[in-house]
């Protein structure tokens, strides 16, 4: 399990899980996972961006559980269709 930051330089990793263990459980069992999960981790408060504001957050892929600082992919789960063009270019950005 590794964190980068927005230089792509590790900030955080944890070595030693199981293989057999899956993204999710290896990451409430870290210290920075069980830490992000408690509101623990001293996270800024949400800046100003333009007319509203903006959380601080971390990008993960979809095994991650969401949280206010867990921004994930959207999936295609609507009845008989894929994602709408702003979906398609969030989860692409």
């Amino acid at each position: 399990m590794a964190v980068v930051d927005h230089e792509y330089s590790f900030i955080f990793t944890d070595i030693g899980a199981y293989g057999s263990e899956g993204d999710a459980t290896v990451f409430r069992n870290t210290t920075f996972g069980r830490a992000l999960l408690g509101d623990n981790l001293n996270i800024p408060k949400s800046r100003r961006l333009g007319n509203g504001r903006m959380p601080h957050f971390f990008v993960a892929d979809d095994a991650f559980p969401l949280h206010k600082n867990i921004m994930k992919p959207y999936q295609p789960q609507r009845q008989g269709g894929g994602l709408t063009r702003e979906e398609r270019i969030f989860n692409y950005r």
